[in-house]
């Protein structure tokens, strides 16, 4: 009995021959060609071979859907403007709430691997300590949060006692300084007058 060679498999548009069938160069009877999802699919069900029997492929039997990369985790004070689906090729927006300013890709694209790019909120960076002083700080300052300040005993706060973290990570000012208690002498002098500043040595 003669029997025929099958050829080269036409698939549809979800799914393609494997690496490894495509190199072939004939598929004899009873020989098998591998398949697999197309770019942007994942399989949903079935097998990824097909059989040649008689100069006739089998029927294909896997199945695949387009890739679903779901709502990305929000973070606090930022939503996702999403026009067209969380479906592969679609792209979505992140934008923040007012005082918080975006870090990151402006637009996220839905690929094979998930979304591309990340989106992050501003924080401000954690102030540094003050010599002589204490401050009081949340773990990642962002919009709105307060650091306030206190000095040790014997030292006398120079600026803000809180500082305020505003939009795009900038503080409202900068971090006060604890120096030594001053004494402070009045005198006078052709008739104006003059503060001098002296320091206690301790």
């Amino acid at each position: 009995m003669i029997t025929k060679a099958c050829p080269f498999p036409v698939l549809n548009g979800k799914i393609v021959l494997s690496s490894e069938s495509i190199l072939k160069n004939s598929f004899p009877d009873n020989s098998e060609a591998f398949v697999e999802c197309a770019k942007g699919f994942e399989r949903d069900e079935g097998p990824t071979s097909i059989t040649c029997v008689n100069g006739v492929w089998s029927p294909v039997k896997l199945t695949c859907k387009k890739i679903d990369c779901r709502q990305p985790e929000l973070s606090p004070h930022m939503t996702y403007y999403i026009p067209d689906g969380t479906f592969f090729g679609a792209y979505i927006q992140p934008i923040c709430e007012t005082g918080y300013d975006l870090e990151g890709s402006s637009h996220r694209q839905c690929l094979v691997s998930g979304w591309s790019g990340s989106a992050e909120l501003t924080v401000c960076e954690y102030p540094d300590p003050i010599e002589h002083g204490k401050r009081v700080a949340p773990s990642e300052p962002v919009f709105n949060d307060v650091i306030t300040y206190s000095c040790d005993d014997n030292y006398i706060l120079v600026g803000n006692s809180s500082i305020t973290c505003g939009e795009y990570g900038v503080y409202s000012s900068p971090p006060p300084e604890c120096i030594g208690q001053f004494l402070e002498l009045k005198f006078l002098l052709q008739s104006h007058t003059f503060f001098v500043l002296i320091s206690c040595i301790e």
